[in-house]
């Protein structure tokens, strides 16, 4: 059951965050995001999303790490871990 509060304030979480980016509200959108339990499927979502925003300002180095450490983070068997 606990398993279960942690997706729904999650997924609400993500929502939110992403409809703060949207509206370039970004330190609400960090804050939503930040709220999303470590485990939570949502969490990843959300760091992808701010990977692709750094692609969309222009910042590709920041962008490429945000990527690499994510795929190391869901993956430690990868080539970037």
């Amino acid at each position: 059951m606990i398993q279960h509060k942690i997706s729904c304030s999650g997924l609400v979480h993500y929502y939110q965050g992403l409809h703060s980016l949207r509206q370039d509200k970004v330190g609400w959108a960090k804050r939503h995001f930040s709220l999303i339990h470590k485990r939570s499927p949502y969490r990843a979502q959300a760091r992808y999303v701010m990977a692709v925003r750094s692609v969309a300002l222009g910042k590709l180095k920041k962008a490429r790490a945000k990527l690499e450490k994510l795929v190391k983070d869901l993956d430690p068997a990868s080539e970037y871990a």
